[in-house]
C-alpha cells in the first residue's frame, strides 16, 4: 500500500544515495529509477583553503530518470541543490562522517502531486497537473492551484457559487454548505483552503506545506471518486447473504 504522503521526504534535504519515491509524472504508474548525478561544487576552489572542511562543498546536481514501467519507459530530468553535511543518526548525534545531500528544485515532466481517480473530472484533473508543474518553482502558486483545485471540485459536487440573492460565496461558505452532505469530504477541503490561502499572502507557504495540503486533496478525490472501498462492502454482504455458497453465474 502506498505511503500517505509519499512525497513529503521531497520537501527537505535528503541523502543522495537514499532518493524517496519518485512517481512518473508522465504516467502516474511507475516510479522513475534515478541515474548518476553530476554535481556542480560551486566552492570547488577554496580546496586548498588550510581552513577547508568538507562541509564547505556545495552547489548543484542534476541527473536523468527513467521510469519502471515498460508500458512508458519515460524519462525525468531532476534539478536541484547539493551540499555535503554531517551525517547525522535518528537521534542526532554525529560520529565524525559526512554525506551529501540533495534538495530537488525543478522537475521535467513534473512529478504527480496526486493520484487522480479515473471518475475525476478534467477540468479537475489539469488545474492538478498546472500545480504539479510550479511544485517546485513557487510554492506559493502551487498552494494558489490547489485552492482552485477546491473551487473546481466545489462544483464538481454540485454546490452553489453564490447565494438566493446572486451574492458570490466564499470558499468557506462553499465548503460549509457541503458539510451538510459530505461532512467527510468538506473537513478535508477546508484544510486545503487554508493552505491556499497562504499563497496568496506575503508569507509563502513552505515546500511541506504544499506536499500536505497536495496529499489532503488526494485524499478528498479519494473520498468522492474512489468507489473500491464501498465495492468491497457491498461484496462482503453479498457473501456474508449466501453464507459462501457459490454464486450464480
Amino acid at each position: 500500500m502506498p505511503a500517505p504522503l509519499p512525497l513529503l521526504p521531497l520537501a527537505s534535504w535528503f541523502p543522495h544515495g537514499n532518493w524517496p519515491r519518485l512517481p512518473c509524472g508522465s504516467c502516474d504508474v511507475g516510479e522513475l529509477r534515478v541515474g548518476t548525478a553530476s554535481e556542480i561544487d560551486v566552492a570547488a576552489r577554496y580546496r586548498d583553503h588550510p581552513g577547508w572542511e568538507p562541509d564547505w562543498i556545495h552547489g548543484f546536481f542534476t541527473l536523468s530518470a527513467e521510469c519502471s514501467n515498460r508500458d512508458c519507459q519515460g524519462v525525468a530530468v531532476i534539478f536541484g541543490d547539493m551540499k555535503v553535511d554531517a551525517d547525522v543518526d535518528e537521534r542526532g548525534h554525529w560520529h565524525g562522517e559526512h554525506d551529501t545531500f540533495y534538495r530537488i528544485r525543478y522537475v521535467d515532466p513534473p512529478l504527480a502531486l496526486v493520484r487522480v481517480p479515473s471518475r475525476c473530472p478534467d477540468d479537475v484533473s489539469n488545474a492538478i497537473a498546472d500545480a504539479s508543474r510550479l511544485m517546485w518553482i513557487d510554492s506559493g502558486s502551487t498552494a494558489n492551484r490547489l485552492r482552485t483545485v477546491v473551487e473546481l471540485l466545489l462544483t464538481a459536487l454540485g454546490v452553489r457559487k453564490t447565494t438566493t440573492g446572486r451574492k458570490r460565496m466564499t470558499t468557506h461558505a462553499r465548503i460549509e454548505a457541503l458539510r451538510t452532505t459530505r461532512p467527510d469530504v468538506a473537513d478535508v477541503l477546508e484544510a486545503v483552503k487554508w493552505i491556499g490561502n497562504v499563497g496568496s499572502h506575503a508569507e509563502a507557504p513552505t515546500t511541506k506545506d504544499v506536499l500536505e495540503g497536495a496529499a489532503l486533496l488526494e485524499h478528498s478525490l479519494k473520498l468522492v471518486y474512489d468507489t473500491s472501498d464501498k465495492e468491497i462492502a457491498r461484496l462482503a454482504k453479498r457473501v456474508n447473504k449466501r453464507r459462501g455458497r457459490p454464486s450464480k453465474a
